[in-house]
């Protein structure tokens, strides 16, 4: 009997000492991707494989300006390791019918508003302007307003249906 109230007490005792408790981050959830409808002049969407002349994943590439330099992003442990994403309409739940680019914007930038460039591929380059808060530990959490190419896309030309801070460009 001794010696099962001693391994229960030595049990309960690890137990209390590896316990930790989770540090809470005060900061408020992290919601900075920008979506994007991308048609043509004729309405057709122009990231759906089924259109000519699409743009294809893989050949889309994101830029950051970050101190003054231009730097490819590329991040292998991510998922969206390009720092972007097409989403198709079956990811969707076939909810909507639309492809539809979802881009995390430049946030390793220390300036704000920050700068991403998209290069389409077909030497087509577009300037996308974001302006995100931060929260008091200076890291970036929500985009409040979105420029595409100089002109104020986002809230003032939002569009509905596709994703968080979704506007359409036609290429």
């Amino acid at each position: 009997m001794k010696l099962l109230s001693f391994v229960v007490f030595v049990n309960i005792g690890l137990l209390l000492v590896s316990c930790q408790k989770n540090k809470i981050s005060n900061s408020p959830p992290y919601s900075v991707a920008v979506s994007i409808l991308v048609e043509n002049a004729q309405g057709q969407n122009l990231l759906a494989p089924t259109i000519p002349g699409y743009f294809k994943d893989g050949e889309i590439k994101k830029y950051d300006l970050v101190n003054g330099q231009t730097k490819l992003y590329y991040d292998g442990k991510l998922d969206w390791s390009n720092g972007y994403h097409i989403v198709t309409p079956k990811e969707m739940g076939n909810l909507n019918s639309n492809y539809y680019l979802t881009v995390v914007p430049n946030v390793e930038s220390k300036d704000n508003p920050t700068t991403t460039y998209i290069d389409w591929g077909n030497d087509d380059k577009d300037t996308l302007v974001c302006d995100i808060k931060k929260d008091a530990d200076g890291n970036y959490y929500h985009t409040q307003n979105v420029w595409f190419n100089g002109d104020k896309v986002w809230p003032e030309k939002a569009i509905s249906g596709i994703g968080d801070r979704s506007f359409k460009v036609i290429k």
